[in-house]
């Protein structure tokens, strides 16, 4: 139990660094005005570090890992850092808000295919649940992988749609917890 425990406080610490560094950079671009509801999405993308856009499919995977483990989190509070987990929380809060005030939800495209973390996580257990199930299928098929030419998008649609399915999880995370909390 204690290596399953240390593996989560990882796990944690580390989207937190990349959520710690993407707000950073968000904040960054929206105090400077080059970001928000009057900019469009593909400009703001790309004002974006190298290093951000590059942390974008791991904050994607890190999502559809917490979507899976929320559960685990929530039920085992004691066993993990209060101060961990506030400061995850706290990371996780301020990111989708800045995510959200930069990136105008009418300007993030819906892709019908898998991009390269997707594939390769097809099967990763980690992040197998039923929320995560329209990350791989549309219905019962699975969707056509992102290097097949007819999938081919401009890198910009890509890092969009990352950014969209981090906001829509979190947006479900926070119903699911509103639910959870009236039952």
């Amino acid at each position: 139990m204690e290596s399953y425990l240390a593996l989560l406080r990882l796990n944690l610490r580390t989207f937190v660094a990349l959520l710690e560094q993407l707000r950073n950079e968000l904040d960054d671009l929206l105090m400077r005005g080059a970001a928000g509801q009057t900019d469009e999405a593909n400009a703001v993308i790309r004002k974006l570090s190298v290093r951000t856009v590059g942390n974008l499919p791991q904050l994607r995977i890190y999502t559809a890992w917490l979507r899976k483990n929320i559960v685990v989190l929530t039920s085992m509070g004691d066993n993990i850092s209060t101060t961990l987990l506030e400061k995850f929380w706290s990371a996780y809060a301020k990111s989708l808000s800045l995510m959200a005030e930069a990136f105008p939800t009418d300007s993030l495209p819906d892709l019908s295919y898998m991009l390269e973390e997707d594939v390769d996580t097809l099967g990763f257990e980690p992040v197998q649940c039923d929320a995560n199930r329209g990350i791989w299928y549309e219905g019962d098929k699975l969707k056509a992988p992102w290097h097949e030419p007819s999938n081919e998008q401009a890198p910009a649609a890509e890092m969009l749609f990352r950014i969209r399915g981090i906001l829509v999880a979190g947006l479900e995370l926070s119903f699911d917890s509103v639910c959870y909390q009236y039952k």
